[in-house]
């Protein structure tokens, strides 16, 4: 049975590059509300719509853009299937609508706390989201490796799991 082998994106990596997705849409949206309302108007801004948006655009963008959202591009990681293959819609709908969106408002945040320490503690670097929606994130830089066996892995590469 053949194995596939991923270099992991590091959690740092995936925790600033999430970061840098919600700055630059803030400023996104901070820019739309001067736009609109003629100045800045905080509550058009904590509006649930822009929670909508920001859900959906990590939700669509990935399916399009092969995997990268704005700042996965920028610090050069982006999200795969398990398999190695392009994430459908239906990975990332169940990424980041049910994993990360739906079960955080339920659990009332609590999910994403926890992601935050299973990205950072997990060997395989996944998070509640990339366990529903069958994902990993990897450098975009490395190619998935195949091999026959393990003794064919040459060690030293921390961040390397087999799935």
């Amino acid at each position: 049975m053949e194995r596939i082998l991923f270099n992991l994106a590091s959690a740092p990596r995936r925790i600033i590059a999430f970061l840098v997705d919600s700055l630059l849409f803030l400023l996104l949206a901070i820019i739309i509300s001067y736009i609109v309302k003629g100045d800045f108007d905080r509550s058009f801004i904590d509006s649930k719509y822009w929670d909508a948006i920001f859900a959906l655009y990590l939700t669509i963008l990935p399916v399009v853009w092969i995997g990268y959202t704005t700042s996965k591009k920028m610090f050069n990681i982006k999200i795969v299937r398990v398999d190695g293959e392009l994430v459908t819609f239906q990975n990332m709908l169940l990424r980041e609508l049910v994993g990360r969106y739906l079960l955080g408002v339920v659990s009332f945040g609590i999910t994403n706390i926890v992601s935050f320490f299973m990205i950072i503690f997990r060997k395989d670097k996944r998070a509640i989201h990339d366990l529903i929606g069958g994902t990993i994130v990897v450098p975009s830089n490395k190619k998935k490796m195949h091999y026959s066996s393990e003794e064919e892995l040459l060690t030293g590469e921390r961040e390397t799991i087999r799935l």
